[in-house]
């Protein structure tokens, strides 16, 4: 009897243990109560079914309805972050959500390298990585490569121009412009070139509304920098003739 109720306390302490570690990733991430009670209802019961399950990473062995549900609050306006997506339809950031998909990467582990064909876009979770480019530089006979390292952490994100594929009728996959290597264990999520192609797909006149006036804006914006320029061009830079009467007036050679 005393071997028996000593394996029931050690069980519930095994199990409140585990109900900890969840509450703390609830608490990190700030789940509303509707979310929070969601998951800690499926941990309950997953624990109550084997006590040895391992709910390490909580967000695996949630049913999908709570896992929409997550995605949806943990990653909604980091992609509004993304300054593509600044002015998105809300419909289209949901269903973006719903696609996303967990990926683990180990210490010291390329996710791309320079020239590889980017097919996702990464959203960081948990962990660190390191983003960098490599140069060649060569002077009389002397050869130095030289790198300018930048670090992604949470709430971070890689791969942006997949959305300028996206945006043009699905040509040829782009490519990393740079490495990015995990610097640390990373937990993130993954947005696929092949489920950003279906989001569009459904709202794609939202999609185009969009990315017509990011275009309209480029334009505009090279207009009114070209403008600019001119006008702080001095005007004593062109060369000047005489006209009828002996003056010297500004070239118009070349326009």
């Amino acid at each position: 009897m005393l071997n028996e109720a000593t394996k029931i306390k050690d069980r519930k302490r095994i199990i409140q243990m585990k109900k900890l570690g969840v509450r703390k990733w609830i608490s990190e991430n700030k789940f509303p109560d509707n979310i929070k009670n969601e998951i800690m209802n499926s941990i309950e019961l997953t624990l109550k079914k084997n006590k040895d399950a391992d709910v390490d990473k909580p967000f695996l062995i949630l049913p999908w309805q709570t896992k929409r549900s997550v995605k949806r609050h943990l990653f909604k306006d980091t992609l509004k972050t993304v300054n593509k997506l600044k002015d998105m339809n809300e419909k289209v950031l949901t269903l973006m959500c719903d696609y996303l998909k967990p990926v683990t990467y180990i210490e010291n582990s390329f996710v791309f390298r320079m020239g590889d064909p980017l097919d996702c876009i990464l959203f960081i979770v948990e962990g660190t990585m390191w983003t960098y480019a490599s140069s060649d530089h060569s002077q009389a006979g002397s050869r130095t490569l030289s790198m300018d390292i930048e670090p992604l952490g949470k709430g971070q994100f890689y791969g942006e121009e997949l959305l300028d594929w996206a945006s043009d009728t699905f040509t040829e996959l782009p490519v990393s412009s740079k490495h990015v290597k995990s610097q640390t264990k990373v937990e993130a999520f993954v947005l696929m070139a092949k489920d950003l192609e279906t989001v569009i797909s459904r709202y794609k006149k939202y999609w185009d509304l969009v990315y017509s006036k990011n275009r309209e804006e480029v334009a505009l914006s090279t207009v009114r920098r070209f403008r600019t320029k001119a006008q702080q061009r001095p005007s004593s830079s062109l060369p000047r003739i005489a006209d009828t009467n002996g003056e010297s007036l500004p070239s118009t050679a070349g326009k």
